[in-house]
């Protein structure tokens, strides 16, 4: 949780359109993912840097749609 912590707040300060992300919504969305995965035995784990940075700086950063497209793809790239 610190390090999805860390990279909000870095893309925050990155971010120009003056909105802050919810900590409290992340932990929590975070702990339940990781839950969930536990049951259906995967592994648990946190947002990468890097792949967020990418992300903001290519302009996909501003929707949900570019998380779950990369989500899907790689979801798509295990199971292949």
């Amino acid at each position: 949780c610190i390090e999805s912590l860390l990279t909000m707040q870095i893309l925050d300060g990155m971010a120009d359109d003056g909105k802050r992300g919810s900590t409290k919504r992340e932990c929590l969305a975070q702990g339940v993912g990781n839950v969930i995965s536990g049951f259906t035995g995967g592994i648990g784990g946190c947002a990468l840097l890097g792949q967020s940075i990418i992300n903001m700086q290519s302009g996909g950063g501003a929707s949900r749609l570019s998380g779950v497209s990369m989500a899907l793809f790689l979801a798509v790239g295990i199971v292949a």
